[in-house]
């Protein structure tokens, strides 16, 4: 019996997906802060400087673990995750992988 590739090939799972987007909007949303902060300090508003950085920041780090779970849980979906690690590599080198390319050292 001939197999197909679309028979062999699974879709990915919800929660993979899920995670990408969640780390697309995060990188969005910290974009949008760090220019808020920027206007921020620019009309001396040093409060909502402040406070939009630390927002930044804290989406940015959000997008690093939204990178790293995909790393860890083997999302191959995404082209980052398919180039830099496969499903031999170790735990410890997935996480490591993270900065293995250009993107990840955003």
């Amino acid at each position: 019996m001939e197999k197909h590739l679309k028979d062999v090939l699974q879709a990915p799972p919800q929660w993979g997906m899920n995670v990408g987007s969640l780390g697309k909007w995060l990188v969005l949303a910290s974009l949008f802060l760090f220019a808020l902060s920027f206007a921020g300090y620019s009309f001396n508003r040093e409060k909502l400087g402040i406070r939009a950085f630390w927002g930044g920041c804290l989406g940015l780090l959000g997008t690093f673990a939204a990178l790293g779970q995909l790393m860890v849980g083997e999302q191959y979906q995404y082209k980052y995750v398919f180039d830099h690690t496969d499903h031999t590599t170790e735990y410890g080198y997935r996480i490591a992988a993270i900065w293995s390319g250009q993107e990840g050292s955003f």
